[in-house]
């Protein structure tokens, strides 16, 4: 698995930005790992924090389990390798 900082990297080449310059965050509607995923601002999840991570007590992180965790990444490198070959198409 690559480190944290070539995965840090490699996100910022493939990821695309919102219109307010922000990062687009994926993020679990329902809070749980396999879940369905939308694509927010950086800004908006920071705004909305609150409402947004409402649904699971602290502690209760899919990422406290290394499985899960595991899985996410992956699916997260995946997805935005994805995305950017989308985004390529539409330009």
């Amino acid at each position: 698995m690559p480190s944290s900082k070539s995965t840090s990297s490699h996100c910022l080449r493939t990821q695309r930005f919102a219109n307010d310059g922000s990062i687009v965050n994926l993020h679990h509607l329902i809070q749980e790992e396999p879940g369905t995923m939308l694509e927010i601002p950086e800004s908006l999840h920071k705004k909305y924090s609150k409402l947004l991570h409402g649904l699971k007590e602290n502690g209760e992180s899919f990422r406290n389990d290394p499985v899960l965790k595991a899985q996410y990444e992956n699916f997260r490198i995946r997805y935005w390798k994805w995305r950017a070959k989308e985004f390529e198409i539409e330009k």
